[in-house]
């Protein structure tokens, strides 16, 4: 049997206990070495035990994934390619170039919906791959896989055609403003949804970054959790988001300063009939309630 059934079967069975978690529970940080050699190995209990606790709404750090010097040196090649693009945001349904498209939309503006405000670059694996981004990636799209139940060689040469289609996914939240409101995600394509800081809380930024609801309006602040270097991991269905980034600071969409970071995604195509949509999550503030409080204070 393959690690992916073993990963099925885990679903399942977390499945009957309950229903995919809307909150996190909390944090756990693991060496990604133990996660492969335990895959590798086929390692039943942990795998049942992993399923049933992300699937419970816990969310995972795992550490020493990548070397640090790749993932600044990505940065440099995302930020040297997206200067040379224009903001546009076509619909998936044919073999689309890579592309940058710039958000600012605000539900107070639009009605429902959740607030974003982010560059972000998509790359998708049928073009000629600009800045390495799948070739920097590719063990983790197929640690996703597994882990999600397919074969882990599965989708390499999926287009729109298909259902499912990686893409890689390089956003810059610009100081001032960047952000994502709180919104949960559909458990489609993905269950367990993969990203990865490419600078760090602390030093590159100062307030704001990747958190995750308990409930009750309740944050749990995962940004200064990170490691250089670290994956991390979470059911997509747990209320999360992007608090503004140093929402003190004036904005400035051009400077390359503010927080930085790489969805792995694995995604469904526009051609897909019943395609699910994220959804925001009541009881959280949008991104301009949070920019009024902090002026309030």
């Amino acid at each position: 049997m393959t690690a992916s059934r073993f990963f099925s079967e885990a679903w399942e069975s977390a499945q009957r206990h309950s229903d995919p978690a809307l909150f996190a529970s909390g944090v756990q940080k693991l060496p990604y070495a133990d996660l492969v050699n335990a895959i590798d190995k086929l390692d039943r209990n942990f795998i049942s035990e992993f399923v049933h606790s992300f699937h419970g709404g816990e969310v995972y750090i795992f550490t020493n994934a990548f070397n640090p010097k790749a993932l600044k040196d990505f940065k440099s090649r995302a930020i040297e390619w997206g200067k040379k693009q224009q903001s546009r945001e076509p619909r998936i349904v044919g073999k689309v170039e890579d592309y940058r498209s710039r958000r600012d939309w605000h539900s107070e503006d639009h009605g429902p919906g959740y607030s974003s405000t982010y560059d972000m670059m998509h790359f998708f694996r049928w073009n000629d791959d600009p800045i390495g981004g799948y070739e920097l990636f590719d063990s983790q799209y197929r640690i996703q896989r597994i882990i999600s139940g397919y074969e882990v060689d599965s989708m390499d040469s999926n287009t729109p055609d298909n259902d499912v289609i990686d893409r890689v996914e390089v956003s810059h939240y610009p100081t001032g403003v960047g952000g994502i409101a709180w919104h949960s995600d559909p458990i489609e394509a993905t269950r367990f949804a993969l990203t990865v800081n490419l600078n760090r809380f602390g030093l590159d930024y100062e307030v704001g970054g990747f958190a995750v609801g308990t409930g009750d309006g309740n944050v749990l602040p995962i940004d200064p959790m990170i490691e250089a270097g670290s994956l991390v991991g979470f059911l997509p269905s747990v209320c999360h988001g992007v608090e503004i980034i140093d929402p003190h600071l004036s904005a400035d969409w051009s400077d390359q300063s503010g927080r930085w970071y790489v969805a792995i995604s694995m995604i469904t195509t526009h051609r897909s009939n019943d395609r699910k949509f994220t959804r925001p999550v009541e009881g959280y503030p949008t991104l301009r309630q949070q920019i009024n409080q902090v002026r309030k204070n």
